[in-house]
């Protein structure tokens, strides 16, 4: 099914190099037998490379040759050979399409090994006989956040391409990491292709020139940037040679912040909001902001530049003076009250921000991922018009996804990134989906169960902020519930609650659940039938790092480089790409030339090369793996807000007034004033967090769920070259997730390093090993998301041993503007834990009886 790739000609003494790219950054694979010997970052010879620079002081910033990656990027070797490789099709042993399907037994039978021809026979059947009964909207699928990197095998390229074209309900992913941002900042100043995160291009150029001072709030952009590698590393340490002043502003004292930061400003999760209002009322009673830029660039900072016909009180001003209905003024002391933040440290900081041109870096992380999220976002982006947006010195960054050196996108044409459509860029013609009938993804369980739903929004993606105006019905009229689910990957998927998900994923409705992904983890130990597919060491792919493609903006400070993705391996037992699988499907519904319109692999990237103007034939970037363009030549920077700073009315925002709404007419249209989603941003505190009195009476700690640092989300948990590196092994020899907690607390509760603690709510539970540390403060467990759930007795709410913190994570919904999960907003209570009590409890799961991935019955 697949064509052999070309290879890299350069070779050493473990034998032949060559190139691919991963989420952790693009890399050099040595090859000897076809086999992987190691994993390198990518090299780039000196003579490939006419390097763009940065000169500050005398100082000069150059991007290293070597692409330095995160961390899982070093350990391919063990990721493609893992004892958890999916190598060929297995069907669960109970489950029978034609007779009984014990969907009450999913995660706890095994499975036995079946054909290629076998299981593209049960693909076709069951998708035939749920049409034949239901229609196509009870097909549904759905796919894993950032899989392997590429721009052909990515989802938006074959995924949707075959599900639009067969027709099925689309559950979608709605902004998964900045959910805040893209609910509440959109409303602020549109920008909806970017889902809420305005341009940032060419901000590099802005901090190393004229910023003083970098406000990192919820950041920890080293080891969070997802998408470029540790790129920024060496960045951060010219910043701090050209003498720039880092203060971080958050929880965590994380990785970033103890690289560089001077100065640690520890603020209670949730609370972010109460903080920003204070730093606005400082401005504001001092007069150091910027009125005249307010006046003429924005609607609804002051009464006098409200929207026609709203009553007097609801400006953004009044609001922080106490000028409206609440009458209470928003000052430092009084946010010390809701933030834990000592008043003295708030009026410090707004005066340091307001005195010196400043960075500030402050998109996604955990506080947009919790309830009322759109407010602090819309807090934060308000900070930024109070400083003059797009003025030089003044601008907002993200840890991915915004920072941008130079970017000559009009004569440097790259390849697609992975949201541009791959296949579907250079295919003739697209079949739209026909089924009318979308879910979000965070309504899906909750759809299932109950059968019938009511709720706001709905294609979330590449649409407008409007969209979570809109109210849909599941079913949609004329539709069908769900029956049929294929999920492709799997160990992404952190949903909320999971013990809710797993009871989901155990409902009869769900008639067929499979799962195709590399690796038999997470949801796969719930499927009907799991397929094997390759990982990007296996397949040829054409991609450019950290290039995501149309709804995020440009994200580069390294060399700006196209990989060709070659094929480094034979795939691992009988794995095949996601685009094999399908066109094979589509092939039995006489749809194969539909599909792939007669081209293979490499057609396919000779096309998508084609769409570029990289100035080396395809055949010889296929030979030698990479391009590296060349620092542009008369380039005009472009720099972030510029054109709207100078002339708003000439380059307005995507807003229906054309300026920022800090005063959001789409709120006030639709909700008028509503206590969840007021007209202009409000510090509004959550049901269950820090201002939470009765119910930290029971669950006194609150949970923070940062990013991992040493997995992408859910993968390479199983990678012992990582796991080994951060878990803690307990005296039963399991490797325990690390749960991080001040002293303080820990002395409080009788605990010492390296206990194995049980962390509670009325959710759930899950065990974890225990890290004494100043880095978190008082009252807060840092326990990061993304371990390999391992209930101990197969997942109906014992203890879950693998440290899956979701099972304690809310479910509940942001607001009533935004149906998101509060993933952050968690209380818990931690004690230690009582293995020989547990063991004895649940001697099955102990055992490991219940761990049946990979796993033949």
């Amino acid at each position: 099914m697949v064509e052999k790739s070309h290879s890299m000609k350069t070779e050493d003494v473990t034998g032949v190099r060559r190139t691919t790219c991963s989420t952790a950054g693009p890399l050099m694979v040595s090859v000897n037998d076809e086999r992987i010997i190691r994993v390198e970052p990518m090299q780039f010879d000196p003579d490939d490379v006419d390097s763009w620079h940065c000169d500050v002081n005398g100082k000069t910033y150059k991007p290293p040759l070597t692409h330095p990656l995160l961390p899982w990027g070093m350990i391919g070797k063990q990721m493609a050979y893992s004892e958890n490789r999916v190598r060929y099709p297995m069907k669960r042993v109970d489950w029978d399409p034609r007779g009984e399907r014990n969907t009450q037994n999913r995660g706890l039978r095994g499975y036995e090994r079946i054909s290629w021809d076998e299981a593209f026979d049960i693909i076709e059947n069951e998708m035939r006989r749920i049409i034949e009964t239901y229609g196509n909207s009870a097909l549904s699928e759905f796919y894993s956040a950032h899989p392997e990197w590429g721009s052909l095998h990515y989802f938006f390229s074959d995924w949707v391409r075959f599900w639009d074209m067969i027709g099925s309900t689309h559950i979608d992913f709605t902004p998964n990491s900045w959910e805040g941002w893209a609910a509440g900042a959109s409303l602020m100043w549109g920008h909806w292709a970017s889902q809420g995160i305005p341009p940032a291009q060419d901000t590099l150029f802005d901090i190393s020139e004229n910023d003083d001072l970098i406000i990192l709030w919820g950041n920890d952009p080293m080891f969070h940037n997802l998408y470029g590698g540790v790129d920024q590393a060496r960045l951060w340490r010219w910043w701090k040679e050209l003498g720039k002043e880092v203060i971080l502003i958050e929880p965590l004292y994380n990785e970033t912040g103890l690289a560089y930061a001077d100065k640690w400003i520890p603020i209670m999760p949730g609370t972010d909001g109460a903080m920003a209002c204070a730093i606005a009322y400082v401005w504001i009673v001092e007069g150091t902001y910027e009125q005249e830029y307010l006046d003429t660039h924005c609607i609804g900072f002051d009464e006098e530049h409200l929207p026609e016909g709203v009553p007097e009180g609801l400006s953004f001003k009044s609001y922080i003076l106490g000028e409206a209905a609440d009458g209470i003024p928003k000052t430092p002391e009084w946010a010390e009250e809701h933030c834990g933040v000592p008043a003295r440290v708030i009026w410090k900081l707004a005066r340091e921000w307001a005195a010196r041109p400043t960075s500030f870096w402050v998109f996604c992380g955990g506080s947009c991922r919790r309830e009322f999220a759109e407010e602090f976002p819309r807090l934060a982006a308000t900070l930024g018009m109070m400083r003059a947006m797009g003025k030089p010195g003044s601008n907002m960054i993200g840890p991915f996804l915004s920072l941008s050196g130079p970017y000559d996108k009009v004569n440097q044409i790259g390849p697609f990134g992975y949201a541009d459509g791959g296949m579907n860029a250079v295919c003739e013609h697209y079949q739209l989906n026909t089924v009318p009938q979308h879910l979000t993804f965070q309504k899906l369980s909750e759809a299932i169960e109950e059968g019938e739903l009511h709720y706001y929004g709905g294609d979330l993606f590449n649409t407008c902020a409007e969209e979570y105006f809109n109210e849909r019905d599941y079913p949609e009229p004329g539709c069908s519930e769900i029956h049929f689910l294929w999920q492709r990957g799997s160990s992404c998927t952190n949903p909320p609650d999971r013990n809710k998900h797993l009871a989901f994923l155990r409902n009869p409705k769900i008639e067929a659940f499979f799962v195709s992904a590399p690796w038999f983890d997470r949801d796969c130990r719930m499927a009907d039938l799991v397929l094997p597919t390759t990982t990007m060491y296996e397949r040829e792919d054409l991609t450019e790092p950290a290039c995501c493609g149309q709804y995020v903006p440009a994200a580069y400070v390294g060399l700006r480089s196209a990989i060709y993705h070659q094929r480094c391996i034979d795939p691992v037992g009988e794995s095949v790409t996601d685009m094999d699988i399908l066109a094979e499907v589509a092939d039995r519904f006489g749809l194969k030339d539909t599909y792939l319109e007669g081209n293979t692999e490499v057609d396919f990237l000779r096309k998508i090369h084609g769409k570029t103007n990289i100035p080396v034939p395809f055949e010889d970037l296929r030979e030698k793996g990479y391009y590296v363009w060349p620092a542009p030549q008369d380039y005009e920077p472009d720099k972030q807000f510029n054109g709207f700073y100078h002339d708003p009315e000439a380059n307005p925002m995507p807003t229906p007034t054309g300026k920022v709404e800090i005063f959001s007419t789409l709120v006030w249209e639709k909700y008028g004033y509503n206590e969840e989603i007021p007209p202009v941003p409000h510090y509004i505190p959550e049901k269950e967090g820090y201002e939470s009195a009765e119910l930290k009476e029971r669950y006194p700690l609150q949970q923070l769920m940062a990013h991992p640092k040493f997995r992408f989300h859910g993968k390479y948990n199983d990678c012992t070259w990582l796991t080994e590196a951060y878990k803690v092994k307990g005296p039963d020899g399991y490797w325990y997730e690390p749960v991080l907690m001040n002293p303080e607390d820990a002395k409080a509760r009788g605990l010492v390093e390296s206990d194995i603690v049980l962390a509670y709510n009325a959710r759930g539970s899950a065990m974890g090993g225990l890290r004494i540390t100043c880095r978190v403060p008082r009252g807060v467990a840092q326990f990061a998301y993304g371990a390999w759930n391992d209930p101990l007795d197969g997942g109906f709410g014992a203890p879950d041993r693998g440290g899956d913190s979701q099972v304690l994570s809310n479910a509940g919904e942001m607001s009533v503007h935004h149906l998101g999960g509060a993933y952050n907003s968690t209380l818990i209570e931690i004690e230690k834990a009582d293995l020989e009590k547990i063991a004895e409890q649940y001697p099955e799961g102990w055992s490991g009886k219940f761990r049946t991935w990979n796993r033949e019955a």
